[in-house]
């Protein structure tokens, strides 16, 4: 039987010799990397020679739920992180009442558990400053004003990304 090294095998020994070999090289073999026992290091910043992209205003709806905890604040706080984000703000609304310091203070919390890498406060505070908060109570015209205060608070021209992390048949209360 052959020894396994994640996607490595070493061949048995020959004359005292161990010697590895990329499964990927024998025929019809598929290898998938196994990341389940790989470290979770913080990416280095990439810097690319693309043309910077316009600002962004990403409006996130169901910024409190599961999706938003897991997936996208810790995705985009990585892309922040390695220098990867445009010029944007975040406003993320939901139906629970809470103020930007408490959506933040959520936020934070849902980074430590599920980004890559560790969450400096460094890195954390530019983050940070871009998330605003607009309850569910506060309706359509809370929400529209929260937008036009992220536009105004940007230079140029902002695009605005509007991410639906809701369920199906939301609630609805407005």
């Amino acid at each position: 039987m052959e020894a396994t090294d994640g996607n490595l095998r070493t061949r048995p020994e020959r004359n005292g010799v161990t010697a590895p070999y990329d499964l990927a090289s024998r025929p019809g073999a598929r290898v998938v990397e196994d990341r389940s026992r790989a470290p979770r290091s913080a990416p280095s910043p990439v810097n690319h020679d693309h043309p910077p992209l316009p600002p962004h205003v990403v409006v996130l709806f169901g910024a409190t739920g599961d999706l938003a905890r897991r997936k996208l604040l810790p995705g985009l706080f990585h892309l922040s992180r390695a220098g990867l984000l445009p010029e944007c703000r975040i406003v993320a609304t939901s139906l629970e009442e809470l103020d930007d310091q408490q959506y933040q203070t959520q936020a934070r919390s849902a980074c430590d558990e599920f980004a890559r890498g560790e969450v400096t406060d460094e890195h954390w505070l530019r983050f940070r400053d871009r998330i605003s908060y607009v309850s569910g109570p506060e309706g359509p015209a809370g929400l529209a004003r929260a937008v036009e205060r992220a536009e105004s608070s940007l230079s140029g021209e902002p695009r605005r990304l509007h991410y639906l992390s809701i369920p199906p048949m939301p609630p609805v209360r407005w």
